[in-house]
């Protein structure tokens, strides 16, 4: 496998987890691991209102049959997950919990996507926290991963243009699509021409 598509993939199986899955599954850019936190949708440990939030047997099914290996983080606890890879790039699509630093350090490239125009409206529900002060600029941020939530050096971001944006699924979709974009982007330029990062401290223009 090359090291242009050479990833993990970290999410919830929520809305934006699964769009970002969907486009990058187009692009045919298919990630080696996914992990998805908490347990799987038919434990006994899975309470009935989460099952209803899962992604399912479908996702599981229709990354398996890509070759892509599945597997859960009860509690979000990557400590003992056989995740046992050498894969070059660590995506995270959504995780409500700060990964251990040794964690993250195991990939060569750690990235996040964020759904906002970082600096601003970090956290863990930057849409409404946006929605909530009525800034209609949103987009999506690639930024690298450190130890704080959502403060890491800047990749790529991208506005999200058009009249799609009624809703907040579809600020969630629209930015989902983008930002598995932004990463097939990154993966392509990561030594030609290479990534220009901009630390977060700065005011991003």
């Amino acid at each position: 496998m090359t090291e242009r598509s050479d990833f993990v993939l970290l999410g919830t199986g929520g809305l934006f987890t699964r769009q970002v899955i969907a486009t990058l599954l187009q692009h045919r850019e298919i990630p080696r691991v996914y992990l998805q936190y908490g347990p799987p949708p038919n434990s006994p440990d899975t309470a009935v209102g989460i099952k209803l939030q899962q992604p399912g047997m479908d996702l599981q099914l229709r990354l398996e049959e890509q070759g892509v290996v599945v597997r859960y983080a009860k509690g979000g606890d990557t400590q003992g997950m056989s995740v046992n890879t050498d894969a070059f790039y660590l995506l995270v699509a959504c995780w409500p919990k700060l990964l251990p630093a040794e964690f993250i350090q195991s990939f060569p490239v750690a990235l996040n996507l964020h759904p906002s125009l970082l600096p601003k409206f970090r956290g863990f529900n930057p849409i409404a926290a946006q929605l909530a002060a009525g800034d209609p600029e949103f987009g999506v941020t690639l930024h690298l991963l450190n130890e704080r939530f959502d403060s890491g050096d800047i990749v790529l971001r991208s506005p999200l243009g058009g009249d799609s944006l009624a809703t907040y699924a579809d600020i969630e979709r629209s930015a989902a699509t983008r930002g598995a974009e932004l990463f097939i982007e990154a993966m392509a330029t990561y030594h030609t021409p290479g990534w220009r990062l901009v630390p977060q401290q700065v005011q991003v223009v």
